[in-house]
């Protein structure tokens, strides 16, 4: 690999770090409830945040959610030494993961511009809108958990089966095993996982990522 190439290797990774800061401190502001999450209305942690945290999120969750794809396009270029057609599969599922979980998170401050107009005066106006919203939108959190789930199944394969430019070990480092372990906070150690949750997909890539660029910066077999 000659020198342009490292450079673009490494300038895509560190556009997906940025992506998962940028999209993390979003999702983050838009679901982040010092109160906690229990409530008897639907998405009611949603009355506990400040509509203009919601609006900042939205615009920084639209704004860096193609920056994901960036650093999609960084692990594709890590494992293409292994098998091109599923680095390939993996960019793709990457991007439908992104673009389907942007229009997921980026809704939920409208949802909550809503729940502050609606919920307090007129509660079953509310479950109305809020049924509507999961059936709309809520839904495509499954999509989103299975294509991560795919692309941390093609991730680990890739790695094990093949030569790529990552050593074995980075394996442990896929965006499924990631996300578990912020879960696995929230229950054990919630005094660091209630920061953690609210912006848990992108904490698992931002795990991803800085691992990556920190492993292929010392490498000398790009």
């Amino acid at each position: 690999m000659n020198i342009d190439e490292r450079k673009m290797f490494l300038i895509t990774g560190y556009v997906g770090l940025f992506a998962s800061i940028i999209v993390g401190t979003g999702e983050f502001l838009i679901h982040y409830s010092a109160i906690g999450y229990d409530s008897d209305l639907p998405f009611g942690f949603l009355g506990n945040v400040s509509t203009s945290h919601m609006s900042l999120g939205h615009f920084l969750v639209v704004g860096g959610i193609p920056l994901y794809y960036v650093g999609y396009y960084h692990l594709y270029l890590a494992l293409k030494g292994g098998s091109k057609k599923l680095a390939l599969l993996l960019f793709g599922l990457g991007v439908i993961s992104f673009t389907v979980g942007g229009v997921w998170v980026s809704s939920r401050a409208l949802l909550g511009h809503l729940y502050h107009l609606i919920a307090v005066d007129n509660p079953d106006l509310w479950k109305e809108v809020a049924t509507v919203y999961s059936f709309l939108i809520e839904s495509l959190v499954q999509v989103l958990r299975v294509t991560i789930l795919l692309v941390s199944a093609l991730f680990v394969y890739q790695i094990l089966k093949y030569k790529t430019s990552y050593p074995k070990w980075m394996a442990w480092f896929n965006p499924i095993l990631m996300l578990g372990i912020v879960f696995l906070l929230f229950f054990f150690v919630p005094f660091i996982g209630n920061y953690l949750i609210p912006t848990a997909m992108n904490v698992a890539h931002f795990t991803l990522f800085l691992t990556s660029v920190l492993v292929l910066r010392r490498s000398t077999t790009l």
